[in-house]
């Protein structure tokens, strides 16, 4: 399915607000690898795993990719995102997070959303809601794990072969929002899973408070 004319239009105005910039591999600490969340598209899986392939070459790390793959990618651990919700798989998805980082020793992890989405489009999310769930994600994830490297990225498919990979700036994200009645964009806001968003404890993310895998809470 192509983009939507309106998501594309604002795709260009969030590169030109520098809140999508291209990548720079340089800048991203994974020594150890990833652990990326992911949309399993099969279109576009093949050229998002290449985008993070390169994406560690330049990094200098060790080029391991410890995906979790579920539809909707990094933005299903924002609270209010409407995907699954009756699955609770944003808690789903932080328990393996918490697994990941205990088994595979990794503190990189890499919240991916694409465009076109199938999920977000039968949802009917614009991709500045997208967007701003995947912000809303990297700042729950953090919330849990302090001391990691939380980055978020998003692929575009224009059509015609043409594929990019932006990483997305939380910051430049939050002033373009504010500035911008962002608002109007995002049904979605601010709505809870039945527990505060941010540090959730152990019990509600289906883990033993004792256990390795448990994000930290102090």
């Amino acid at each position: 399915m192509p983009n939507r004319a309106e998501d594309v239009r604002l795709i260009h105005v969030l590169r030109e607000a520098k809140v999508l910039v291209n990548v720079d591999g340089r800048k991203l600490n994974a020594p150890n690898g990833v652990i990326p969340i992911v949309c399993p598209d099969c279109d576009q899986a093949a050229d998002i795993d290449g985008h993070i392939h390169k994406l560690l070459d330049e990094s200098g790390g060790r080029v391991r990719l410890h995906s979790l793959k579920q539809h909707g990618g990094g933005m299903l651990i924002s609270e209010a995102c409407p995907l699954d919700r009756e699955f609770s798989i944003d808690r789903y998805l932080l328990k393996h997070i918490g697994v990941a980082r205990s088994l595979k020793d990794i503190n990189t992890i890499i919240l991916f959303v694409h465009a076109p989405c199938g999920a977000a489009q039968l949802e009917g999310l614009s991709v500045v809601e997208i967007l701003y769930h995947v912000v809303e994600a990297k700042k729950r994830v953090k919330g849990m794990w302090p001391n990691d490297l939380i980055s978020c990225y998003i692929h575009v498919d224009y059509a015609n072969e043409k594929k990019r990979t932006y990483f997305l700036s939380r910051k430049a994200f939050e002033q373009w929002f504010a500035e911008n009645n962002g608002e109007q964009y995002v049904k979605h806001m601010n709505q809870t899973n039945g527990f505060d968003s941010g540090l959730a404890p152990a019990a509600e993310l289906f883990i033993h408070p004792t256990s390795p895998f448990a994000p930290v809470t102090s």
